[in-house]
């Protein structure tokens, strides 16, 4: 903080050091930002597990579709009635008329939601999606194609698959 210009009573100068910093900074200032970094990492990645967590909880339930669309075309309001997606534990099921129609995996990560289909017509696929939610309605908009969308829109493509749902 100073240095000492003046002398003793024996006439030697006192050993003051000085810093800017105090002793237990002083390393780290000087390069040692390695525990920072590593700390700084870890939090971040803490964050990501941490939100992907929160959305599975949010994800999890039963949800009855509101309005679906492929390729811009609405699907028909009965089979939207007659259909319904459970999520749980990593595991999705879609039914119609309460029968089990198509089952698989998935895994909420940076980019969004990501589906494989174990039994049904999307069996072996992988399924990249997006989703939001938006009040008490959760809107998935599915890549059949295996590219995950940029947007919630499907437009004329028919590798899009949008619905929006409300949970039972």
């Amino acid at each position: 903080m100073w240095k000492s210009t003046t002398t003793n009573i024996r006439g030697q100068r006192p050993r003051l050091q000085y810093s800017v910093f105090p002793k237990p900074l002083k390393g780290l200032c000087l390069g040692g930002l390695a525990p920072l970094r590593a700390a700084l990492i870890s939090f971040r990645a803490f964050s990501r597990i941490s939100w992907a967590n929160n959305c599975m909880k949010e994800l999890e339930g039963i949800w009855q579709p509101l309005y679906a669309e492929l390729g811009g075309e609405e699907a028909p309001k009965m089979m939207l009635d007659k259909m319904e997606v459970e999520l749980a534990g990593g595991q999705y099921t879609v039914r119609f008329g309460g029968i089990a129609a198509d089952h698989g995996t998935f895994v909420v990560d940076e980019g969004g939601l990501t589906l494989v289909g174990v039994a049904g017509p999307n069996a072996g696929r992988t399924i990249p999606c997006i989703f939001k939610f938006t009040g008490d309605t959760l809107s998935i908009c599915y890549g059949l194609g295996g590219k995950r969308p940029e947007k919630h829109h499907t437009g004329k493509d028919p590798e899009l698959y949008l619905v929006n749902y409300t949970k039972k």
